[in-house]
């Protein structure tokens, strides 16, 4: 079913893909590097292209596309860095 939905919104991942990433990543967001054992980690990727980056939790998921649309520069000066 996931693997449906991934190849629908363009996003270059198979279920094996995932489970060997998942491996990898040992069961945790990339990022902050959480284990989210109730709910699957998102397939953080390129929206461009489709290429798939990492496996993120919703929150580091949410918090990276944030950035991108609006810029790192942006964010930094409402954090005052």
């Amino acid at each position: 079913m996931r693997e449906r939905n991934w190849m629908r919104e363009g996003i270059a991942m198979t279920n094996a893909g995932y489970a060997t990433m998942l491996q990898a990543q040992s069961g945790v967001c990339l990022l902050c590097k959480e284990a989210s054992p109730e709910i699957a980690l998102a397939v953080d990727h390129d929206h461009s292209t489709g290429e798939v980056r990492a496996l993120l939790c919703k929150r580091c998921n949410l918090a990276v596309a944030l950035v991108e649309r609006i810029g790192i520069a942006a964010v930094a000066a409402y954090l005052g860095e």
